[in-house]
């Protein structure tokens, strides 16, 4: 296998001289990797972009529609447009490595190291989105909800069960519809002993994700979760 040692420029920018020695293979199931590891990215909606920047429209309210008389004048409506802004960021990790490792024929040294390189990838885009660390942006889901006053604080109910449908009820309050929750692996344990008045588990566990009250929900299981903030996270993530 033949590699192209990465470059740098001194006069220009990395992202204009993207040479590497990554195979394209191996990239490509990199980047399959983190989507299956950040909870964030398996629950969010996908914006495709094709510069850096890119402002695509949402709409915030729809055109209403009335009931009309024979006789009467039917009324005008307007939709409400918003349009935010995507401004991709880079994020990248160095794995030193020698040309001896890398041409020794009894060690597949990128698949070794490339679930570790993906590990640090989605760490990286978990604890920014969630919670700010080390983010390149100006907010983060949990500052967010918490400067808006979204926040039940834990055994403001008797259980555990109504404290997460009040966290819901915020969102509902919105009137957006919770499809999704985030959560630290702490939390399992109690979630497993949830019951509704049928005896039924309000915690589903599956094969490749889990629910709760019927929404699918990701444990963030490499080391993003801030548990010393908040122990789940409920909302609507199309808009995350």
């Amino acid at each position: 296998m033949n590699f192209d040692l990465q470059r740098f420029s001194d006069t220009g920018y990395l992202k204009d001289n993207l040479q590497g020695f990554v195979p394209k293979s191996i990239a490509a199931d990199i980047i399959a990797d983190i989507v299956r590891g950040s909870s964030v990215m398996r629950l969010s909606t996908v914006q495709p972009m094709t510069s850096e920047t890119q402002k695509f429209p949402v709409m915030t309210a729809g055109p209403g529609a009335y009931w009309v008389g024979e006789t009467e004048r039917i009324k005008t409506s307007v939709a409400e447009w918003i349009f935010p802004e995507l401004v991709a960021k880079k994020i990248a990790v160095i794995v030193p490595c020698s040309r001896e490792k890398l041409e020794d024929t009894t060690i597949n040294v990128f698949g070794v190291v490339r679930p570790y390189i993906a590990e640090a990838f989605y760490k990286a885009i978990d604890s920014a989105c969630l919670f700010g660390t080390n983010s390149p942006f100006a907010k983060n889901i949990f500052g967010v909800a918490s400067a808006a006053g979204n926040v039940i604080a834990e055994e403001t109910n008797p259980k555990l069960d109504l404290d997460i449908s009040d966290v819901m009820a915020l969102v509902e309050n919105g009137g957006l519809d919770v499809n999704g929750f985030v959560a630290g692996y702490d939390l399992k344990n109690s979630l497993r002993k949830l019951r509704d008045g049928n005896g039924n588990q309000l915690y589903v566990t599956g094969v490749d994700s889990s629910t709760l009250y019927s929404q699918p929900i990701e444990f963030s299981r490499n080391g993003a979760w801030d548990k010393t903030r908040v122990r789940a996270i409920a909302g609507d993530w199309k808009y995350s």
